[in-house]
Parts: structure tokens; sequence; C-alpha cells
């Protein structure tokens, strides 16, 4: 699967059109959402599509609720991965901040697996998993990991300063996704960071030298493993 960078309109277009039977795709730095729908019919065939995406501005302006256009590109997509990385403000979800949009269902009938990763428990990454889980009528394996896959390799700093959001994630998803499962395909990966929230005060660490570090001792592992 080649991983394409897509930084304008005009990537797109020569993307696809290259390639314009491509069964699996790998896209980063997507332009803006009006161009992306506008280029719907483009990927038609294909049955993986990767997305690996960062959201670098302070404050975040991209709606990923509507990456579920994405569904309607790919009637024949099989297997969807989202990777996020969100280095922007972050604000969980409650059901305080308001209530949850629905786009109109368009049920799809191929989408079996689903990977998310980076998932810190906003509003409108929660919006997109639900319109997903509920319009993939065959889906067979949903999972989400707050632990943004999209980041650079080596993740101990990363922790040290977002771990709160994991544990954000985390919860969000297991409140608010998995009771809306009925077919039991949900799988919500439980970071390392919630073993600490105990010894957590906001986004500052309560920790002693020692558990510090046997807290990155085995994220170290994890990255490891994960990379082979």
């Amino acid at each position: 699967m080649a991983n394409i960078d897509i930084g304008s309109d005009e990537d797109l277009h020569q993307t696809m059109m290259m390639k314009p039977k491509r069964k699996g795709l790998q896209l980063t730095n997507l332009p803006k959402m009006a161009t992306l729908r506008g280029k719907l019919h483009e990927f038609v065939h294909l049955k993986h599509l990767r997305l690996d995406l960062t959201f670098g501005c302070a404050t975040r302006t991209t709606d990923i609720l509507e990456f579920a256009c994405l569904l309607v590109a790919a009637p024949f997509l099989e297997k969807l991965e989202f990777h996020m990385w969100l280095r922007c403000q972050h604000e969980r979800y409650s059901v305080g901040k308001g209530h949850l949009r629905s786009l109109p269902s368009q049920p799809h009938s191929q989408l079996r697996s689903v990977d998310i990763t980076g998932f810190y428990g906003e509003k409108d990454q929660l919006e997109l998993a639900l319109h997903i889980l509920r319009d993939s009528v065959v889906l067979e394996s949903m999972k989400i990991d707050p632990g943004p896959a999209a980041a650079p390799a080596g993740l101990t700093r990363l922790a040290r300063t977002e771990a709160p959001h994991f544990v954000d994630g985390y919860e969000v998803a297991r409140e608010f996704l998995l009771s809306r499962d009925r077919r039991d395909v949900v799988h919500v990966a439980e970071p390392l960071a919630c073993r600490l929230r105990p010894l957590m005060l906001g986004a500052r660490w309560r920790i002693d030298a020692a558990q510090r570090a046997s807290f990155f001792a085995a994220l170290r592992r994890r990255n490891a493993e994960n990379a082979g």
C-alpha cells in the first residue's frame, strides 16, 4: 500500500488518475474536506484506506465528523485506519457539551475492520466513531486506541504531556461508544496512564522516581512490541 502525501487538490487528483483502480491507499496531510468531498467518486475501488493526520494548530478548525463522507466515497472499503495526532487544545466530551450530532444514515455493506488511534474523547471524534459503528452493517471489529499512532516514534516525552488526554479518550469511549455497541465489536485499548490515574492531578504527575521509571519502561516495551 503506497503512502501518498497529499498537500493540494491537484496532488489528490493526480494520485487517483495515475492509479484509478487502487485498492489500498495511505493518505497524509489531506487538503480541506471541501476538496475531498469533490473527489468522492475517485475512491470507488478502494478496499483498504489508511489516513495519517496531524492537526497542529493551537485551535483546531477541522471537523472530524466530516470524514464520514469516506464511507460514501468508498462503497467497497473493507478496512479503514484513521490515525490522528491532535497537537492542539483539547476538550473532552461530556453530556454538558451539547447533543451529539447524527448524520443521515447511509449503510455501508462491506466495511469489516476499523482502527482509530489518537482518540482523545473530543466531541467530533466520538460522533465519527458512532456514525461508523451505526452505518457499518457487517462490521466485525472496531478498535479504539487513545495513543496517537500518527505521532513520531518514541512517545516517552509525548506521554508526559498528553497522558491525561489518553485517559480522557479511554473513558469517553467506554461511556459513550461501548454503550451503543449492540454487536460486541468495539474494543477500547486501555492506556498505561489509566493505571496511574489516582496519582494524577489535572495535567500534573504526582509520582515518585521509581513509579515514573516503571511507567516509562513499560511504555518503551509496548512501543517496541508494536514496532516489531
